[in-house]
C-alpha cells in the first residue's frame, strides 16, 4: 500500500498548481490594479473590467481543457495524458505571467494555466480510479481537493509578502517538479492490458501492490486477469471516441453513470460556492468597517485553513462512511448555512439594527459551510467520475461531464452580478440553499455507493436491471 501512496503523492503535486492558480488573484490582483501596491511589472493599472476578465480566463480555459483531456486519454493513456497536459502547458502558462508587461499576456497566461487544471483534474481521477486499491481508492481519489487547498493556502499565506516575480516563480516550479516525478510513477494497468502490454502491465500491479515483477503475488496475477477480462468484455482495445460516445448512451450502465455524475456536478456548481466566497471577506470583515473582525488577507488564510483541515477529514472518511453518505450530509448541511446567511443578509438589508449583537452568527456559518462543502460535494463529483465509467467511454465521459461542470460554473459566474441586483445576496443564498436541498434528495436516488467495491463490481451494480 505504501506504493500508492507514493504515486498518489507524485501525481497529486498537480493539484498543488491548481491551487496556486486559483488562489493566485487574491494577493496579487489589487497591487495589478494600484490599490494595495505598485502596478508594476503592468504597463499600467489593470482595470475592474480587465481584472473580472483574469479571474475568468481560469474558467473559460477549464472548459477547453475538458476536451483536450478527453481526446488525450482516448489516444495517449492515462499517464502520458497527464504528463503532457499537467506539465508543458502549467510551464507555458506560468512563465507567461513570469514575464507579462500587460493585460493581454496575463489573459493568454490564465487561459493556458485554465486548459492544464481542468484537463488535468479530469486525467487525475482516471488515473488513481484505475491504479488504487478497493480499499484505498476513497481516501487516495479525495487527496485531489486537498492538495488543491494546499496551493490555495500557501498563495494566501506568502503571496502578500512576496514580490510578484518571486511568487509566480515559486509557482512555475511545481509543474516543472511534477513532470519530473511524475514521469518516474507507473502507467495504469488497464490502459497496459488494452494495449496489449501484459508483462508491462503485470510490472506495473505488482509496484502498486507493493511488489516487483521477479516476486509476483498470487493477488496480483488475479487482479490482473479480473482486468483483462474487464478490457476484454468493454472492447477498450478497439475503442474510438465516435465508439465511445455510441456506448455512453446506448448502454444502461453508462447513462447510468453520466446522469449521476453530472448531476452531482450541477449540485456542487449549485452549492452556492461562487457568491459565498465572493462575499467572504465582507462576512468576516463585519459590519462596522472601522473595527474590521478580520482583514481581507487574514479572512482568505481562514478560509484556506478551514479548507484544509476539513479536506483532511474527507479523505479520512472517504472509505469508512462511503461516497453517498458523505455527499447527502455535505449537500444538506450545506443547504441549512445557505438558509442562515440568507436570513442574516435579509435581516441586515432591512432590519439592520437587529444584527448589531449577532455579528458572529454568519462567520460561524461561513465556517460551517466550508467544512461541509469540503467534506463532500467539493471533492467527491470526480472521485465518482473516475469511478463509475468504464475503461472504453472515460475518454468521452471525461469531455461531457467536465464540459457539463465547466460550462456550468461559467454560467453562474456571468448571472451572479445580475442576480444580485435581482434578488441581493439573500435571494441567491436561498436560490442555492433550495438547490443543495433538491441535491440529497438526487442522491439518496441516483448515485450508487462505491465504497470498497471494485471497479469491475462498481459495472455489474450499474448494469444490472
Amino acid at each position: 500500500m505504501i506504493s500508492q501512496r507514493i504515486g498518489n503523492a507524485g501525481v497529486t503535486i498537480i493539484s498543488v498548481c491548481g491551487g496556486n492558480a486559483i488562489g493566485w488573484t487574491s494577493p496579487i490582483m489589487g497591487r495589478l490594479q494600484g490599490k494595495t501596491g505598485s502596478y508594476k511589472p503592468m504597463d499600467s493599472p489593470i482595470t475592474d473590467f480587465q481584472s473580472s476578465w483574469i479571474s475568468s480566463s481560469l474558467l473559460i480555459g477549464s472548459i477547453f481543457g475538458s476536451f483536450c483531456g478527453g481526446i488525450c486519454l482516448q489516444k495517449f493513456g492515462r499517464k502520458t495524458s497527464l504528463l503532457m497536459m499537467g506539465g508543458p502547458p502549467a510551464i507555458i502558462g506560468w512563465v507567461f505571467i513570469l514575464t507579462a508587461g500587460n493585460f493581454e499576456t496575463l489573459l493568454a497566461a490564465r487561459f493556458i494555466i485554465g486548459v492544464s487544471y481542468s484537463s488535468s483534474l479530469l486525467l487525475l481521477q482516471v488515473y488513481l480510479a484505475e491504479v488504487s486499491s478497493a480499499s484505498l481508492r476513497g481516501t487516495l481519489g479525495s487527496m485531489h481537493q486537498l492538495m488543491v487547498n494546499l496551493g490555495t493556502l500557501v498563495q494566501y499565506a506568502v503571496g502578500p509578502y512576496v514580490s510578484y516575480h518571486a511568487l509566480a516563480a515559486f509557482n512555475l516550479a511545481f509543474p516543472v517538479i511534477f513532470t519530473v516525478v511524475f514521469f518516474f510513477m507507473p502507467e495504469s494497468p488497464y490502459y497496459l492490458v488494452a494495449v496489449g502490454k501484459r508483462e508491462e502491465a503485470e510490472e506495473s500491479l505488482a509496484w502498486l501492490r507493493g511488489g516487483s515483477k521477479s516476486g509476483v503475488c498470487v493477488d496480483v496475477r488475479e487482479e490482473l486477469n479480473s482486468i483483462t477480462k474487464v478490457v476484454e468484455e468493454t472492447g477498450i482495445r478497439d475503442s474510438s471516441l465516435r465508439n465511445g460516445l455510441r456506448q455512453l448512451f446506448f448502454s444502461r450502465g453508462n447513462r447510468r453513470a453520466l446522469f449521476a455524475t453530472i448531476g452531482l456536478m450541477i449540485n456542487f456548481q449549485l452549492s452556492g460556492f461562487f457568491p459565498v466566497f465572493f462575499n467572504a471577506e465582507s462576512i468576516f470583515r463585519g459590519s462596522i468597517t472601522e473595527r474590521p473582525i478580520l482583514d481581507a488577507s487574514e479572512s482568505a488564510i481562514v478560509i484556506a485553513v478551514v479548507q484544509l483541515v476539513a479536506s483532511l477529514f474527507a479523505a479520512a472518511l472517504a472509505d469508512q462512511a462511503g461516497r453517498k453518505p458523505l455527499l447527502a450530509i455535505s449537500s444538506g448541511f450545506v443547504s441549512i448555512c445557505l438558509v442562515v446567511l440568507g436570513i442574516y443578509s435579509y435581516l441586515e438589508t432591512h432590519y439592520n439594527s437587529l444584527t448589531a449583537n449577532i455579528s458572529w452568527v454568519p462567520i460561524v456559518a461561513l465556517v460551517m459551510y466550508i467544512t461541509f462543502l469540503c467534506l463532500g460535494l467539493g471533492v467527491f463529483p470526480w472521485v465518482v467520475m473516475g469511478e463509475l465509467f468504464p475503461s472504453d467511454v472515460k475518454g468521452v465521459a471525461t469531455i461531457v461531464c467536465g464540459s457539463c461542470n465547466w460550462f456550468t460554473g461559467f454560467i453562474i459566474a456571468v448571472s451572479f452580478q445580475w442576480l444580485l441586483d435581482v434578488t441581493g445576496y439573500y435571494g441567491i443564498y436561498w436560490f442555492y440553499a433550495a438547490s443543495c436541498a433538491a441535491g440529497v434528495l438526487f442522491t439518496l436516488l441516483f448515485v450508487p455507493e462505491t465504497k470498497c467495491k471494485t471497479l469491475e463490481e462498481i459495472q455489474y451494480a450499474l448494469n444490472k436491471k
